[in-house]
């Protein structure tokens, strides 16, 4: 939407891609146990308040697309979803990026504000190796 303004089609359309990646995710990988809430934007996040880490690139600039906040000791977790960025993710991407949020929700009893960028590169390797299980999966069963 070049408009700027995230009409209620658009809006719904990216619930529903994250609410398919939460019901084949967040399960699968022993997560149910937790209460994750998932918050829906329709706006960009405001990057005046900087996160601990820079945000992936995306059209050229440093944007947030999701960011995780937890609680682990009471096992809660919020996902904040930037649903205008989101919608500028093929599913591929989306997907990895909504795995690199789910493994902050593994990561945060040591997180660390001075150790963001290896907690980021920790999350990242780690969605991306449950990316590639999948492939494999999806390889095996094509056999």
């Amino acid at each position: 939407n070049r408009t700027g303004i995230m009409t209620d089609k658009e809006y719904e359309a990216q619930k529903e891609r994250i609410a398919k990646l939460t019901h084949k995710w967040v399960k699968s990988l022993g997560l149910n146990w937790w209460k994750i809430t998932f918050e829906y934007y329709r706006n960009a996040r405001d990057e005046v308040h900087p996160t601990d880490y820079s945000p992936k690139v995306v059209g050229g600039k440093w944007v947030t697309v999701m960011e995780t906040s937890c609680d682990p000791y009471y096992l809660k977790a919020t996902v904040a979803c930037y649903l205008p960025e989101i919608e500028q993710l093929d599913d591929e991407e989306l997907e990895e990026t909504f795995l690199h949020e789910l493994m902050h929700i593994f990561l945060s009893p040591m997180h660390a504000k001075n150790r963001a960028k290896e907690e980021e590169l920790v999350a990242t390797k780690l969605a991306q190796a449950f990316m590639w299980t999948k492939e494999i999966k999806h390889n095996e069963e094509k056999k």
